[in-house]
């Protein structure tokens, strides 16, 4: 009896996991590539907010893509906010604009930078606030930023000179309350970092599949845009200081929450796309990944819930089964695993083959199969892991949660 009613919730699972996704190739399929009009005249004005905390390493490199943009220098700025850093994030940062003659103070009103230092009270945690810390960064920086559209990003981030030229296309031929555009990974080498690449990929395509349909919630606050006016309508973060991470997804749950017939769009562009950096190692990635998951119990929307819920179940009676087939008869156990990863081979292969070959990444596509299953047990340890809400976990040097 047990075996029927496990193998019957599994391969119910295994067959919901492959439709979804190839639901979600669908939808990447009919989203259209933008294209930018040939007689395009740039009219919006652009503020770029940049929270920053320790990126010595990456800030010089993305202040340079930024100030390198194809778009009218009078028709944008860069809000960079000091999120408390510890190394040498801001002095390089000022050391570069100075010199560049980009800093904007009482003597350079031309400048197109300003650097915002978030004051430590603002920054650290308090009571049951896990961090707030980038919540608050840009809280600050859209509250300092003179212009229309708020056009959020990373320091860790690189852009290409069209990038901003694209969104601002976009945005005045479609009038969109909130543009999500691509996000991935730059090209390294090994099999981790193959597996960061491609796991990114997916969500990218879910994120283009899910606003196609009019039902997702996410997005990448490292390539996003909303009007300022919008971001100030909807109370900002108000409420949501408390959460680890979200200051992209549960913004546009809110936003879809309080204005429903809101256009919120996904920007199909590589001249748009935005590139960052994996984490370096196994346990940053981890714990990257924790806080991220740690939000989705926040969120309100009942079928994105159901859709997570399954997704890790599924992956779960893998696993499950695994361990079934190692300390049962396996003969018995071995053709319902074995359906359950041809349907999951299946689905990903489809999947993951689309983002590759549109974001230039189908190198890696040789490294599947072994990513196949370290994907599995990220899947459920890192879903376990995000419910444990008294677990906490350090991210760029503060304690979160």
């Amino acid at each position: 009896m047990f075996f029927t009613i496990f193998t019957t919730i599994a391969l119910v699972l295994a067959f919901f996991y492959a439709g979804i996704l190839l639901w979600y190739v669908y939808g990447w399929v009919k989203t259209p590539e933008f294209k930018l009009l040939q007689n395009f005249e740039p009219q919006t004005t652009i503020s770029i907010i940049v929270p920053a905390r320790n990126e010595a390493a990456n800030i010089v490199a993305c202040l340079q893509g930024l100030l390198a943009q194809n778009y009218p220098k009078h028709l944008f700025e860069i809000v960079l906010i000091d999120d408390q850093s510890e190394d040498e994030t801001v002095n390089l940062a000022t050391a570069f604009l100075t010199a560049n003659k980009q800093l904007q103070h009482p003597d350079n009103q031309d400048g197109r930078v300003q650097i915002i230092k978030i004051p430590a009270d603002l920054a650290k945690p308090s009571g049951n606030q896990s961090s707030g810390g980038k919540k608050n960064a840009l809280t600050l920086g859209i509250a300092a930023a003179k212009y229309h559209l708020i056009v959020t990003t990373d320091a860790d981030c690189q852009h290409p000179p069209t990038w901003l030229q694209y969104i601002a296309g976009f945005y005045q031929q479609y009038q969109p309350q909130m543009i999500a555009a691509p996000v991935v990974f730059k090209p390294q080498k090994g099999l981790f970092m193959a597996f960061q690449t491609l796991d990114f990929i997916g969500l990218m395509l879910t994120t283009a599949a899910s606003l196609k349909f009019n039902i997702g919630n996410m997005c990448n606050g490292a390539n996003l845009a909303y009007p300022r006016h919008l971001f100030n309508a909807v109370g900002g973060f108000e409420g949501q200081h408390h959460l680890a991470s979200g200051d992209d997804m549960l913004l546009m749950e809110k936003i879809r929450q309080q204005q429903p017939k809101a256009k919120l769009l996904f920007l199909k562009a590589k001249q748009a796309t935005v590139q960052t950096n994996p984490t370096p190692n196994l346990k940053q990635f981890f714990w990257q990944r924790v806080r991220w998951a740690s939000k989705t119990t926040a969120y309100r929307n009942l079928r994105i819930q159901v859709i997570l819920t399954l997704v890790w179940l599924f992956n779960f009676s893998i696993v499950a089964g695994m361990f079934a087939l190692l300390t049962v008869n396996r003969h018995v156990w071995m053709p319902v695993l074995a359906l359950q990863f041809a349907l999951k081979l299946l689905a990903d292969t489809v999947f993951l083959y689309t983002g590759a070959a549109y974001f230039n990444r189908k190198k890696l596509l040789w490294q599947f199969l072994p990513a196949q299953i370290m994907h599995i047990f990220y899947i459920v340890v890192v879903g376990v892991a995000a419910n444990f809400k008294s677990l906490p976990f350090v991210w760029k040097g503060r304690k979160i949660r």
